[in-house]
This record gives structure tokens, C-alpha cells and sequence, in this order.
């Protein structure tokens, strides 16, 4: 019985959520339009969305360039997350690494994209 109570809310939220996107949904003939926009680098495109478009180059440049140098990447790192306001200050984003699972190299290249790209959102 709670089961069905609950899936008849869920379904009545659906249903007023569809209805709310009805006036986004008539914005354009068809689903995925690409209007034109300019991308990262300032050129126009119609082509598929990408995230750092709407991103400050500082939150996901140093990830794609990553320096040789150890120590600049861990700047350009502390640079992308103090941008976004995760950590204001070296210590708290030593405190943010060790939290996360984030203080190994390994770990760290492989998932602080996501937490960068979670807080920012």
C-alpha cells in the first residue's frame, strides 16, 4: 500500500513537472536544436554542448595542458578550485584533498574533474 501511495506522488510530480516543461518543450520544432553560440576558444558552432564552454578556462584548462611540473599543476589545481569557491586557501583545499581521496596523482587527474564540475554546477 505505501508502495502504490508512493509511486501515485511520484507519478502525480511527473506529471506537473511535464506540464511546467510544455512552454520550454514549444520553443523549437523538435528535440537537441543546436542554436548557434560561440564556443571556448570564441568560435561559432552549432555543434554538441560541451560544459567548458560555460566554465572559466582557469576551472578545466590545466587538466588538458597539465604542466610537467608537479608543483604547478598542484597551483593551477588550488587556482581552479579557489575560482569556484571550494577552498579560499591552501589549507583548506589540503583538508579538500585529504576528504576527497585526493592526494594521490593517480586519484586526483582521474576524478577532481567531477568535483570540480559537481561545485560548479
Amino acid at each position: 500500500r505505501l508502495n502504490s501511495e508512493v509511486l501515485d506522488e511520484l507519478e502525480k510530480a511527473l506529471d506537473e513537472r511535464q506540464q511546467a516543461l510544455q512552454r520550454v518543450a514549444r520553443l523549437t520544432q523538435e528535440p537537441d536544436v543546436r542554436m548557434p553560440r560561440r564556443d571556448r576558444r570564441g568560435n561559432k558552432t552549432t555543434g554538441k554542448l560541451d560544459q567548458r564552454d560555460s566554465m572559466p578556462a582557469a576551472t578545466w584548462q590545466w587538466l588538458e595542458e597539465l604542466p610537467d611540473d608537479s608543483f604547478r599543476r598542484l597551483e593551477l589545481a588550488f587556482e581552479a578550485f579557489r575560482l569556484i569557491g571550494i577552498c579560499a586557501t591552501p589549507a583548506s583545499f589540503a583538508d579538500y584533498l585529504r576528504c576527497n581521496g585526493l592526494i594521490i596523482d593517480t586519484a586526483l587527474y582521474a576524478r577532481v574533474a567531477a568535483h570540480i564540475l559537481v561545485e560548479y554546477a
